[in-house]
């Protein structure tokens, strides 16, 4: 496992989020995560429905079921599979301004679809029951929690016997040189607020240790990494357009001010293959959970 120099406490990845709640939200949208091209061709919004969709189907969702969703962020993904599923979502984040910006996308849904329910806090410290929920969804959040055994414990307890987790998730090449460490995944872990970063057989292991069974595995570094090209043209065109956007970028983001410099560590990485992005599905194999 990628460790940084200094690991980020759990208020600091709150922070950073709510500091960078306005930059996410008009750079790259409601969904708060990468795309994925399977094509190559697909425009930024279907790729990113693509990601969400295809953790959806690594989940097994279908029609009415209940789903946490785990790191929901915006809400994007709960809102989508409230209105393509008729899912009953519930989704936890840890930032108040994302559980805030949720709530209010939901409230604009039509009476038809079931309104997912938002809440602000730690993941590992929920409040869900025990054996509440037919699936899981999880994006981009595991990288963010330093106890990754307790991620998956605390999933396994809310899913129903044999319920099923879907997740995408930032992963790191165990192949990766030490420069490549030392300059790209490790800076990366310090600015993105990773405590810790797996490589996809340090992440299979950790769940399968917690009474999840291995379903499906893909890595898909390739197909998501034009979403940090995208990102970077977007920061660039704004910043020489728009006089409040590097306003905000300088007043604001205060510890976050080297977030362009992390977007082309990304970038870097993503190309040279020492960053890596895992899709896995998985099984909740414990019968019974106290």
């Amino acid at each position: 496992m990628i460790i940084p120099s200094r690991i980020p406490t759990t208020e600091a990845v709150e922070n950073h989020y709510d500091s960078l709640e306005w930059f996410y939200l008009d750079t790259w949208g409601d969904h708060l995560h990468h795309g994925l091209w399977e094509q190559g061709g697909e425009t930024t919004v279907k790729a990113v429905q693509t990601l969400s969709e295809t953790v959806a189907g690594l989940a097994g969702i279908e029609s009415g079921d209940t789903v946490c969703d785990i790191g929901c962020g915006h809400g994007g993904s709960a809102i989508h599979l409230a209105k393509t599923k008729q899912a009953f979502v519930s989704g936890i984040t840890l930032s108040k301004k994302q559980c805030e910006e949720a709530e209010r996308m939901a409230m604009e849904l039509p009476g038809e679809i079931p309104k997912p329910r938002f809440f602000h806090g730690d993941w590992l410290e929920n409040s869900f029951k025990t054996s509440s929920f037919d699936a899981a969804v999880s994006i981009e959040c595991l990288s963010h929690l330093g106890d990754k055994p307790a991620f998956f414990r605390e999933a396994a307890r809310v899913l129903k016997p044999g319920g099923r987790l879907g997740m995408a998730v930032w992963l790191a090449n165990p192949k990766a040189g030490p420069r490549a460490i030392r300059f790209l995944l490790k800076p990366i872990c310090e600015e993105g607020r990773f405590p810790g970063l797996l490589s996809a057989e340090e992440l299979k292991a950790v769940a399968v240790g917690e009474g999840f069974a291995v379903e499906t595995f893909r890595e898909v570094g390739k197909q998501v990494k034009k979403t940090w090209r995208i990102i970077l043209g977007r920061l660039i065109w704004k910043v020489m357009t728009r006089r409040e956007y590097l306003r905000f970028l300088w007043n604001n983001l205060r510890s976050d001010r080297i977030f362009p410099l992390t977007v082309l560590r990304v970038m870097l990485a993503y190309e040279i293959g020492a960053l890596q992005y895992g899709l896995i599905g998985l099984v909740n194999s414990k019968a019974d959970i106290a």
